[in-house]
């Protein structure tokens, strides 16, 4: 009988009795999910297969680096153990289909354990969760991914090099490299040998973007089952390659220089019959929709969604529903309407209604893009000097390119507007604008610049006393489309060169704050910045604005 299908203490001693082995290793993980273990005489072992044994309650007080946690903001009588209690021995039970045998050790055989009672054994709670979701009629399965760095290093080396200027497996960013993959056969050959012989098959295995990152997947299975799996892939892995002069980190961004790992999780949930919660499918618009697939699926949903999460329901109001015994969407989807409509008001109705399956809300599809982009203002004060209007045409023009650039959009138009005061009779009211057609669609700051100060010329008119002016670009299109000029042809290195450009300037006034680089002829200071003299005091969000009382 294989160890993996070993599911009784009477299988396992048998199996232990045939092998001859004289010692079992033993492992359950800490609260960070590291494994912790020992050796253990197979006589103690059968016994505890039965009974259970002590494990020292330490590994659930400490971190990674067995450092003890602090918690001085919390009473002795919640903490689970400490030096109040001495870290005693806490009853321990193995996992009887948990078996391997570890390839490194080829008679010593392998198995899981967990706290007889699981509060903090995170395997345990994982496993509470699992039955309390049984329970309700519900099943998981998940899959487990994982990004990790290789080093041409040893624990040695590491600290020597105090963890910095380390040497990659490999170089350069190379995603999905048949060329590495062959090249280091041998160790992907080995990774993937040895996890299928501790029954934690590799899906897929292949170089990921980052010098020496590989990313694992590991084959779907009960969720249980699934957590052992990726917590043994975890240790052990780093087992093979130190055993090869190497060392893999899981951190998920250990330098800056390189980009950051990550570790999936992939969760599907089912009946107990093993069919799906959820049906995907699309809808007569072609969208993509999750349809519940019949009533008790409805309500098994339901139960297990809290109302906070609910779509519309905020943190006050669902404070207010916790407080009336609503602690879930079933709750508030089984409660009397008439109850709802009274304290929740015409937009709760809706929501109770839309759990019952009547679309009260409309399906809001993707926005439509933006067609045009406006910016004007109303001046503080009368302006008819020429250059000082100038000057808010390109502040004007300059704002709203930089509009367009952050969504990645392009203008074929640009209009300018200016006018008097038309509520004041005592001048003769004037309005003008001017619209120019770009000779190809651009976001470029300059070109806009200067086809805006053309059309100021074109509509001033001197005397004028004036209350407001504006830019506005129209006909937009996404960036990067543009028309060939047959008199004046642009290259696309001449493109590239503006668009950089560009994007410098608006880099600059992202970081540093709008208008730290503007154009020469632009007084942002003067005449772009609200006026400031009537604004409320910000009593909420600044501390320096509080009032002092003497």
């Amino acid at each position: 009988m294989k160890i993996r299908k070993l599911k009784t203490a009477e299988e396992i001693k048998k199996f232990l009795d045939a092998s001859k082995t004289e010692y079992v290793k033993v492992a359950l993980t800490d609260i960070d999910g590291i494994l912790r273990g020992k050796y253990m005489h197979v006589d103690k072992f059968i016994k505890s297969t039965k009974k259970g044994f002590g494990f020292c309650d330490v590994i659930f007080g400490w971190d990674s680096n067995d450092e003890l946690y602090e918690l001085n903001n919390v009473s002795q009588n919640e903490l689970f153990t400490g030096w109040h209690t001495g870290f005693p021995d806490v009853k321990t039970t193995i996992v009887p289909n948990s078996g391997r045998i570890n390839p490194f050790e080829e008679d010593v055989p392998l198995f899981l354990a967990e706290l007889a009672e699981g509060q903090v054994c995170p395997r345990g709670v994982l496993n509470n969760i699992l039955k309390t979701m049984e329970d309700e009629g519900i099943k998981s399965k998940s899959a487990f991914e994982y990004e990790f760095f290789l080093f041409n290093e040893t624990p040695h080396s590491l600290r020597e090099k105090n963890f910095s200027n380390l040497s990659n497996f490999t170089p350069g960013m190379y995603g999905y490299s048949v060329l590495r993959n062959s090249v280091h056969s041998d160790i992907y050959n080995k990774l993937l040998r040895f996890c299928s012989d501790m029954d934690m098959h590799i899906e897929g295995l292949h170089t990921e973007t980052g010098p020496g990152v590989i990313e694992a997947a590991i084959m779907v299975d009960d969720s249980i089952n699934s957590a052992d799996k990726a917590t043994l892939f975890k240790t052990f892995s780093k087992v093979l390659f130190q055993r090869n002069d190497l060392m893999a980190n899981f951190m998920a961004k250990w330098s800056d220089q390189y980009p950051g790992q990550s570790g999936h999780i992939h969760i599907s949930l089912q009946d107990l019959e093993g069919k799906s919660l959820f049906n995907s499918k699309k809808d007569e618009l072609g969208t993509q929709v999750v349809e519940l697939l019949d009533q008790r699926q409805i309500e098994i949903a339901l139960k297990v969604l809290e109302v906070g999460d609910i779509w519309g329901i905020g943190s006050r109001i669902s404070k207010f529903l916790q407080s009336n015994s609503i602690q879930t969407a079933y709750d508030l989807y089984s409660s009397d309407p008439r109850w709802v409509r009274q304290h929740l008001g015409v937009v709760g109705e809706r929501t109770y209604r839309e759990l019952h399956g009547e679309m009260c809300f409309p399906i809001i599809e993707s926005p439509e893009a933006k067609k045009q982009c406006h910016v004007s203002r109303s001046f503080e004060s009368y302006v008819e000097n020429f250059k000082e209007l100038e000057q808010r045409i390109i502040s004007y023009a300059t704002r709203a390119s930089e509009k367009i650039r952050s969504d990645q959009l392009q203008a074929k138009r640009i209009t300018v507007f200016i006018r008097s005061n038309k509520f004041n009779k005592k001048n003769q009211p004037y309005y003008a604008d001017k619209t120019y057609s770009f000779i190809s669609p651009t976001n470029d700051l300059f070109e806009i610049v200067r086809l805006a100060v053309k059309a100021l010329n074109h509509i001033y008119k001197p005397g004028v006393k004036y209350k407001k002016a504006g830019v506005l670009l129209s006909d937009l299109s996404s960036e990067g489309i543009y028309n060939r000029d047959l008199f004046f042809q642009r290259s696309e290195k001449d493109l590239l060169k503006k668009m950089k450009v560009n994007r410098v300037f608006d880099r600059l006034n992202s970081r540093y704050g709008s208008g730290t680089i503007c154009i020469a002829k632009e007084n942002y200071e003067k005449f772009y910045l609200t006026r400031r003299k009537n604004l409320s005091p910000a009593y909420t969000s600044s501390f320096y604005e509080l009032p002092v009382v003497n």
